[in-house]
């Protein structure tokens, strides 16, 4: 849906009469910054407080929990499970119309989930209460940037899904301050409330559904049109239309193994193999973060928290100056760069782990900072490297790109529990710092420095 290449500076067009009259919400001029923003951009953010604070606090929850590694590990792979299931939604909004009581579903999943694990003393309904909480963030996740397609002219998409994620990274700012001011426990019941609170505000300047008006959206018109008429006609005898992405991706599965094995060659192989391997050594460090900063490091869970918060506002102005680097040097530079970065900081926090003692929170603290502001260099040029290096169009690449990543993220936070129940939770530190380094070897042998396109 977010294009990796978002053009800087694109201006804001008028609306067509036409669609400002089946969607009222939509701005007639393209003037102010407030053109650009809707009041359903509140719930986005607090999808963002959520679930930023409830990835520091569910760990401790679980543990309490459930007492070992491995179980943690389960739940909050039940949790990537459930995210993994975001085209799921995007189909099912498509097909029926309903974008904003699919959008506010998610909400519902997310708090129920997030309440329910409150109740659950062992590891199955755990499990199950991880997963609703996945399924609901996949949800509302989806929605968020399909209702920008949806409800919106084309033009005016890069700049309203750019407030709309600005919105949501500042929810997670804030949402990773809480833990240094509210237990865990009581800060899952805040949570959870907040998604109640989430859903009147996300019903507020939606556009009515286009379906509703016999009307498509931009980008379901693009799906439509490569649909024979001897199918359309069959599909209207059954009362389906050609409109929906759901209609239109289930006329080309018979195309999708063919078209997996020619995107699935050359350098763009290379790159899922790498970003795959990459997200499954890092997510168990991650995943883990408040146990492994209490266990290994001795900083108090709402520290780490802050740390994080921190960090990730730090990170914000660093994506730009990774595009102008790239633009400079060449995404593969950028990416090595990156990855030399994170390897360098991760080793650094192994000696801290396994060789230094005494107070060693402040420069576990200071090299976790350096962790996640390496992260806007290494994904801008990965990014930048699915587009280049993909055979068969950007939107196909992205989608392997993001489902490797979601896959492989829910293979790492099982497996860390694995490692961290039978090596203790330093080994993750390790773990991510050998993958990382392997990383880095394979994009120095593999990736072309350049990022020169291998389109034919």
């Amino acid at each position: 849906m977010k294009r990796p290449d978002d053009p800087e500076g694109s201006g804001l067009s008028q609306v067509p009469a036409q669609e400002a009259e089946i969607h009222p919400s939509h701005p007639r001029t393209g003037g102010g910054w407030r053109d650009r923003l809707a009041p359903w951009y509140g719930a986005y953010a607090l999808l963002g407080v959520v679930t930023s604070a409830s990835a520091i606090w569910l760990p401790l929850v679980v543990e309490k929990r459930a007492g070992t590694a491995e179980q943690v590990g389960a739940v909050m792979s039940a949790v990537g499970f459930g995210v993994t299931l975001s085209p799921l939604w995007g189909f099912v909004a498509d097909l029926s119309g309903a974008y904003k009581t699919v959008f506010r579903g998610g909400f519902v999943a997310l708090g129920g989930g997030l309440w329910g694990i409150l109740f659950g003393h062992t590891l199955l309904p755990l499990v199950l209460f991880g997963f609703v909480q996945g399924v609901g963030i996949a949800a509302s996740n989806t929605l968020a940037n399909a209702l920008v397609v949806e409800c919106y002219d084309r033009s005016q998409w890069d700049q309203r899904i750019g407030w709309l994620q600005t919105f949501n990274a500042a929810g997670q700012v804030v949402g990773l301050l809480l833990p240094g001011i509210v237990s865990e426990e009581r800060g899952i019941k805040l949570v959870a409330g907040l998604c109640l609170l989430a859903l009147p505000l996300a019903g507020l300047g939606v556009c009515p559904s286009r379906r509703a008006k016999g009307q498509r959206g931009p980008a379901l018109e693009d799906a439509s049109r490569n649909v024979p008429q001897r199918t359309a006609e069959r599909w209207r005898h059954y009362g389906l239309t050609t409109g929906g992405l759901f209609q239109h991706g289930y006329f080309r599965l018979g195309n999708l193994w063919n078209r997996f094995i020619a995107e699935m060659s050359g350098g763009f192989a290379w790159l899922i193999a790498q970003w795959f391997l990459f997200t499954l050594v890092t997510t168990p460090f991650f995943a883990f973060f408040p146990l492994l900063m209490r266990n290994v490091f001795g900083v108090a869970p709402g520290l780490a928290s802050t740390s994080y918060a921190v960090a990730v506002a730090a990170m914000l102005p660093l994506y730009s100056l990774a595009g102008e680097r790239m633009h400079r040097r060449g995404p593969g530079v950028t990416l090595r760069e990156g990855l030399f970065a994170r390897a360098c900081s991760f080793g650094a926090l192994g000696v801290i782990a396994y060789w230094m003692g005494g107070n060693r929170v402040a420069l576990a603290l200071t090299m976790f900072v350096v962790v996640q502001l390496a992260w806007p260099f290494i994904s801008v040029s990965m990014i930048d490297f699915a587009v280049r290096l993909a055979k068969l169009g950007e939107a196909s690449a992205m989608g392997l790109f993001n489902g490797s990543a979601a896959v492989a993220g829910t293979l790492g936070s099982l497996a860390g529990g694995f490692v961290a129940a039978r090596a203790g939770y330093r080994s993750l530190v390790v773990l991510g710092c050998l993958g990382t380094v392997l990383c880095w070897g394979l994009a120095a042998l593999t990736l072309p420095s350049e990022g020169r396109s291998e389109r034919r």
